[in-house]
Parts: C-alpha cells; structure tokens; sequence
C-alpha cells in the first residue's frame, strides 16, 4: 500500500480560489467597460438625434415664415388690385398644420397627413362641408344640415350644409384634429 501523504499541499492548491477570483474581477471590468461603451454609443446616437431634429425644426420653421410672408405679400397685392383673389384654395401638406381664413367662392380642398388643420369662416357664410380625420376630433361650430342613413356611431366626418350650402369645403387629415369655426 501505498499512501502520499504531502498530496494536496502544494500553493496551487491553496491559490486556486485566488485564481478564480481574479478571473471574476477581469470579467466584471469587462462587463462595465462593456456596459460603458454601450452607454456612451447611445448617448452620442441621441445626440445626433437631436441635432438632426433641431435641424428639421430650423428649416420647417424657415418653410413656415416664407410661406407666411408670401401670404401677407399677396394679401396686399390683391388689396393693391395688382392680383386677382384666389377663388379656388387647395392646401396640401405631409405632416404639417393648415390655418386659413376667409369666405369660400368655390371650392377649397384641403389635406394633411398628420396634421391639424383650422378654418374660420364669417358666420354669414353658405357652404357645403366635408370633413373627416381618421384619427382625430372634428369639430364645427356651423350649424350644419345633414342627411343621416344608416346607423350613427361616433362620428371622426361631417358633411352636410351649412346656411342652405354653396362652395364646398373639404377637408381630410389622417391624424389631426380639424376645426371650423
């Protein structure tokens, strides 16, 4: 028989949980600098983020106040008689807010895809309306003649006359909200 009895006693034995510690350590520091890193990425993302929506911002606002100057030019060329009032008012846009004012001679079409869209007209105004959002609230404060057929369930259109009808109003907004006052 044959029995060691030094067997076990070495330092590797006794270093091993050391050894294994270390290791944990250097895979925590790789873990925050992991979790750092990620950190970081999507701080600088975010930033650029809003970098490029201060940007579109900037230039959405520029779009407005040319558009908005451009009115007020024509608006004093027609009262100069330099240029013919617009009897027919088409406004389109993607995701913007369309506000206008003034009595309709003919047809005014106006659509937006995610925007409001707000309209006043002199309350002595006859007018045909057609109004609808697919997801926002329609609001006239006309009295309007409608015909109803059918059930009547919340309503997001309204189309009917207004003062015995004339020149239609039409409006569309897939996510706006639309008021006619």
């Amino acid at each position: 028989m044959n029995q060691s009895l030094l067997q076990g006693f070495s330092p590797s034995v006794n270093n091993r949980n050391i050894r294994v510690a270390r290791n944990n350590l250097k895979v925590s520091n790789l873990q925050v600098k992991l979790q750092v890193i990620t950190t970081v990425s999507a701080v600088l993302n975010l930033y650029w983020d809003l970098v490029s929506f201060n940007e579109d911002l900037k230039a959405r606002r520029d779009e407005l106040a040319t558009a908005q100057q451009l009115y007020e030019d024509n608006k004093k060329r027609v009262a100069a008689g330099a240029i013919a009032p617009i009897d027919i008012i088409q406004a389109e846009a993607g995701s913007g807010d369309i506000r206008g004012n003034g009595t309709p001679k003919n047809l005014w079409s106006i659509r937006t895809g995610s925007g409001n869209v707000d309209l006043r007209v002199p309350s002595e105004a006859g007018f045909d309306v057609d109004v609808s959002s697919n997801s926002g609230t329609v609001v006239v404060d006309h009295p309007v003649t409608t015909t109803v057929q059918g059930r009547v369930q919340e309503r997001k259109s309204v189309v009917g006359k207004v003062k015995n009808g004339g020149p239609t109003i039409s409006v569309h907004t897939g996510s706006g909200d639309i008021r006619l006052d």
